[in-house]
C-alpha cells in the first residue's frame, strides 16, 4: 500500500465484502468468522456458500457488491476522471470502431465516454472469469447492461480535500 488512506480503503472494503456476503447469506456467525478467500485474478469466494457468486469493485472511497445464487455477474465502477491518453489506451483494449468514435469526440468528453465503455467491459470480464488469451467484448447492443455508472466525484474529492 502507498500511503495511509489507501491502506485504509483496502481495509474498508475488505470488511465491506465480508459483511456483504454475511448479510446475503444470513451468517448467523460473527461476520470476522466468516471464511471469505481472496484469490490472485479471481472474484472472492466463500466456502460457506460456494455456489454464490460474487463481484465487489471500488473506485477510491466508492464500493459496490452484488451477488448471484445462479449465473454469473460482474460489477465495475470508475469515478469520473481525466485519463491521460485515452485514444491511446482505447487502440489497445477497444475495438477498432470503438477507437475511432473515442477520437472523434471533442477532447473534453473523451475520459467519460473512455471509463463509461471500460467499466462496461471489465464488468463483463469480472462475470466471465478468467480468461486465457486475447479477448473482444462487444457489450452492446446484445448483452444486458443493467446500468452503467460513471459517477463525477469531482465535488467530493473537494471536500475531502477541504477536511
Amino acid at each position: 500500500m502507498a500511503n495511509g488512506v489507501e491502506r485504509r480503503h483496502f481495509v474498508m472494503r475488505r470488511a465491506f465484502q465480508r459483511s456483504f456476503v454475511a448479510q446475503t447469506i444470513g451468517w448467523s456467525g460473527g461476520v470476522a468468522t466468516l471464511p471469505l478467500e481472496h484469490r490472485r485474478d479471481s472474484r472472492p469466494v466463500s466456502p460457506a456458500a460456494p455456489n454464490l457468486c460474487l463481484s465487489f469493485t471500488s473506485s477510491g472511497p466508492l464500493a459496490m457488491a452484488a451477488a448471484a445464487r445462479s449465473g454469473l455477474i460482474g460489477l465495475d465502477i470508475e469515478a469520473l476522471r481525466p485519463v491521460a491518453e485515452a485514444p491511446r489506451l482505447a487502440k489497445r483494449f477497444f475495438t477498432g470502431e470503438e477507437s475511432r468514435i473515442l477520437a472523434a469526440l471533442p477532447e473534453d468528453r473523451q475520459a467519460e465516454r473512455f471509463l463509461r465503455l471500460w467499466t462496461i467491459k471489465e464488468a463483463c470480464l469480472k462475470a466471465i472469469g478468467e480468461v486465457k488469451g486475447p479477448v473482444k467484448i462487444y457489450p452492446l447492443p446484445h448483452l444486458p447492461v443493467v446500468k452503467d455508472l460513471v459517477p463525477d466525484m469531482s465535488g467530493f474529492y473537494a471536500q475531502h480535500r477541504a477536511i
